[in-house]
């Protein structure tokens, strides 16, 4: 909920850094949309916005606030195969990164410190202002410290997340925050050779319209080439696969292990 009450508590932030990208990169048109499901950060930005920012409700959907997704949701542009957002003419920039401008341009401070939310088996849930470099052990500390001491530990948010085995790992300004979660709610254990039962659950869910079961396949393999041919580079990490998936194959997991040996080889995103 970090970006919830950045909206909430620095509307007039927001729109600051959005008009500064606006007047840099030269474009006509500001919009900022934001899901339904907050509705209160909508009225604010809405009273801090002026007359040539737009501030639209979308419905709730995730992952439509992947960059794509969002470009597709406000603008009904598609980005091709292979190409990057600009090329439809759209440069998408989350709140904090609004923020961070309008800090930058208007008040000289560099990006120092950002808002990360943590929750789960914390005894004071809540969102946190830390400096970049602070430990996840600190972070921790913050929030009164873990109701248990065996937890699950997830940097980023409970979808796209990745675990955390060591808590002097810092945050970065891409740490958007921590989720522990009890040890006894965690799901058992897989592996990336789970048998596929070919429901095609995994394609009808993902947003990229790739075939996540065949990528886990040849994932496994080793086989890199035909990973690259079903569009491997183009999975956006938002582990609708993971959590559609009947067998429980850690696709999104096996995804990445592609991607990454991918781009070792030289391939661009």
């Amino acid at each position: 909920t970090c970006d919830d009450r950045q909206m909430l508590e620095y509307s007039d932030r927001v729109v600051s850094g959005a008009l500064h990208i606006r007047d840099i990169v030269g474009a006509r048109r500001v919009v900022i949309g934001v899901e339904d499901n907050k509705p209160d950060a909508i009225a604010a930005l809405q009273k801090a916005a002026s007359s040539d920012v737009e501030v639209v409700s979308l419905p709730t959907s995730y992952p439509q606030g992947a960059e794509k997704q969002l470009i597709f949701s406000l603008l009904g542009k598609e980005v091709p195969h292979g190409k990057l957002p600009a090329t439809t003419g759209a440069l998408v920039h989350n709140v904090g990164t609004a923020i961070a401008i309008a800090e930058a341009i208007e008040n000289r401070k560099p990006l120092m410190e950002r808002v990360i939310t943590v929750t789960g088996a914390v005894v004071r849930p809540g969102n946190f202002r830390v400096m970049i470099g602070t430990s996840f052990g600190d972070v921790l500390e913050l929030a009164g410290g873990l109701t248990s001491q065996d937890v699950r530990l997830i940097a980023g948010g409970p979808m796209t997340g990745q675990g955390v085995f060591d808590l002097s790992c810092p945050v970065i300004k891409g740490t958007s925050g921590l989720v522990t979660i009890p040890e006894a709610d965690v799901a058992p254990a897989v592996h990336g050779d789970q048998p596929c039962i070919r429901c095609g659950r995994c394609s009808q869910a993902c947003p990229m319209m790739l075939q996540p079961y065949a990528l886990g396949v040849y994932a496994n393999r080793n086989d890199w080439d035909h990973a690259q041919d079903y569009h491997a580079l183009d999975c956006i990490e938002c582990g609708c696969c993971n959590f559609i998936c009947p067998t429980h194959r850690p696709l999104t997991q096996l995804i990445r292990v592609a991607k990454s040996a991918l781009l070792a080889k030289g391939a661009k995103l």
